[in-house]
């Protein structure tokens, strides 16, 4: 689910939630149903299928959303977001958080103060005390956000010398790959000239799939003509293929995770 392209919102703005849940099949399925639920409740929604909109939020309305949409006698549930509702005169706005590693960050500062004419409101951004640069009316912007940049940010509004106000929000960077995982077939121990396949399975933490590099490792050592797909084959299993193995998945420039390594030994023939 997509909550407001900013948070948190100003009390009396509009905010609209939009869900985005992928069923398997869907083009096959007409009676479609989306149910959208705050803290646990079911809301009405009298909005265009798919969307919830609050025309002038109030402090009752921050809260943590969902969604759920049934087809086909299937039901399927969103991550839910929280949105936050502030009556100040400076915010801080960030994307819906948590980010994940990849995400564009973007922080606005906004100022409402009906005595002072907002051309004459300048702003100030700090990421954990240090300056940051930013434009005027896009403020700070990272395109790609890595899990360095999370931390505490935070801005000040002035007019003629004098604050306005400051706003500060703690921003959290999860990892894209949520988890990799090796697998041996047929398994750890293996007899010598049997065939092993080696498979790196990913989960993430993202709905975005991104072109992804596999490399496999055996006690730390990249393999040769190992990347570039999930799977790496042992064809005749001898005593110089034992060891530790892991794989490696890359995505972005430095967003990479790796497996635990799995043991693969030469198994003893049975006697009989």
């Amino acid at each position: 689910m997509t909550a407001p392209l900013w948070n948190p919102v100003w009390e009396r703005e509009s905010f609209t939630l939009q869900c985005q849940v992928q069923l398997n099949n869907r083009r096959n399925v007409t009676d479609i149903r989306y149910l959208f639920i705050k803290d646990g409740k079911e809301l009405e929604s009298a909005g265009p299928p798919g969307n919830y909109t609050t025309p002038a939020a109030r402090a009752e309305d921050a809260g943590r959303y969902e969604c759920q949409l049934e087809a086909g006698g299937v039901r399927k549930a969103s991550d839910s977001v929280q949105v936050n509702v502030r009556d100040a005169s400076v915010i801080l706005q960030t994307p819906p958080q948590p980010l994940t590693e990849g995400d564009k960050l973007t922080l606005l500062c906004r100022a409402r103060d009906t005595k002072v004419d907002p051309k004459h409101i300048t702003f100030e951004y700090y990421k954990n005390s240090e300056t940051l640069e930013f434009q005027p009316s896009t403020g700070v912007t990272i395109p790609a956000v890595m899990k360095k940049d999370a931390g505490l940010y935070k801005c000040f509004a002035y007019s003629k010398g004098r604050v306005l106000g400051e706003s500060e929000v703690e921003v959290s960077v999860r990892n894209f790959f949520a988890r990799v995982t090796l697998t041996a077939s047929p398994g750890p121990a293996v007899l010598e000239g049997e065939p092993v396949n080696l498979t790196c399975e990913v989960e993430r933490n993202t709905y975005l799939s991104p072109p992804v590099n596999y490399t496999f490792l055996r006690d730390g050592a990249p393999l040769a003509a190992s990347s570039g797909t999930a799977q790496y084959f042992i064809t005749a299993m001898n005593k110089t293929h034992t060891g530790r193995y892991s794989c490696t998945v890359e995505t972005w420039p430095g967003i990479r995770k790796q497996s635990a390594a799995v043991k693969i030994e030469l198994a003893s023939k049975a006697v009989h």
